[in-house]
């Protein structure tokens, strides 16, 4: 049978071939059909061909940062890293041919209003075209996800931040992965996020990895943090009545507006106004060193002295020349009530 086949001929799209013109020996003419046929029918396989052990994509979430990852992550050409360097630092590429494809799927799907399963996409990127593994897919879209540019729906729940562990199971879990949707999102520009990482340092001193859902977690860590000093100092500012209450209550409210708010707008948000977010914090912390125990029992003194005890003195003719002191605090509480106690 071997024989005969050597000797005949094969059809591949219309073309007639001799076993001959592909090679000595059956197994040398199949190889030399295959080379031709698969380039045809899958003429991106190679973008997708990955030497993967499956664990990569589970390493490439949990990282702190991106210089350490296998070998597989990192290549000379652009198109083909899965991440590249950025300001000194590894972020995930999603310019690369992996990526791109996976994100270009997504959005004409969603475009049409369709939903898109982890099954969904197993199934189109395995088949004619491309014949990539589920292994290469979901490593693609980790990346994305990492990188901002699609979002996860999983057993009832949104996800937009890869540090979240139930965000990561649909990467690692094969039914859970075919079970997900998956949608795209507007990833931020590299300009904001640089932006943002720097305001952030200004802020704390500390660097970040350019990636938004780093940035954005360790800005809601820092207002979290803010939250908790903050809580007191308004209650015990305005039990005083004293006008910079307004402003420490206007910094909680954006402190707690930061906590609630989506990853990327929590990184727009530091990036555009990340000044006034740090001199609000420095007004706050000014605020609190002054709001000693001491300070606020003698404006607490001084208010009761003048409307309870100076009235006592005033009916009874004995205020003097207390009338000189009366006026200057009570002139002193009144510009306190009207400008900026910080200052005073």
């Amino acid at each position: 049978m071997a024989r005969v086949i050597e000797a005949g001929t094969s059809f591949f799209q219309g073309v007639e071939r001799t076993g001959a013109s592909l090679g000595s020996s059956l197994s040398e003419m199949a190889k030399g059909l295959l080379e031709i046929a698969i380039p045809m029918l899958y003429p991106k396989l190679e973008i997708g061909n990955l030497p993967l052990s499956g664990v990569e994509t589970e390493k490439f979430l949990t990282a702190t940062n991106l210089s350490g990852l296998p070998k597989v992550f990192y290549e000379d050409k652009t198109e083909r890293s899965l991440v590249v360097k950025q300001g000194g630092q590894f972020v995930p590429n999603l310019g690369c041919d992996l990526v791109r494809e996976l994100l270009d799927h997504l959005r004409r799907e969603h475009a049409y209003g369709n939903k898109v399963t982890g099954k969904m996409l197993e199934n189109h990127f395995g088949g004619a075209g491309y014949g990539w593994s589920m292994d290469a897919v979901r490593l693609g879209l980790a990346i994305l996800f990492r990188g901002g540019a699609v979002e996860v729906s999983h057993q009832g729940r949104k996800y937009q931040h890869y540090s979240e562990p139930p965000a990561r199971q649909p990467f690692v879990s094969t039914p859970a992965f075919r079970a997900a949707s998956f949608s795209p999102r507007e990833a931020l520009d590299l300009k904001t996020l640089a932006a943002a990482a720097r305001m952030y340092e200004e802020l704390t001193g500390r660097d970040v990895n350019i990636e938004e859902g780093e940035i954005a977690q360790a800005f809601k860590q820092l207002a979290a943090s803010d939250r908790e000093k903050l809580l007191p100092l308004a209650a015990r500012l305005q039990a005083l009545r004293l006008p910079e209450a307004k402003a420490v209550q206007e910094q909680l409210n954006w402190v707690e507006g930061i906590l609630e708010s989506a990853p990327d707008e929590c990184v727009k948000t530091l990036a555009s106004e990340g000044k006034s977010f740090l001199e609000g914090r420095r007004l706050a912390e000014k605020l609190e060193k002054l709001a000693t125990d001491t300070n606020i029992e003698t404006i607490r003194t001084a208010r009761r002295i003048l409307d309870e005890q100076w009235p006592v003195l005033i009916a009874q003719g004995t205020a003097g020349e207390l009338s000189k002191h009366h006026d200057e605090l009570a002139a002193c509480l009144i510009q306190m009530s009207a400008s900026d106690v910080s200052k005073q």
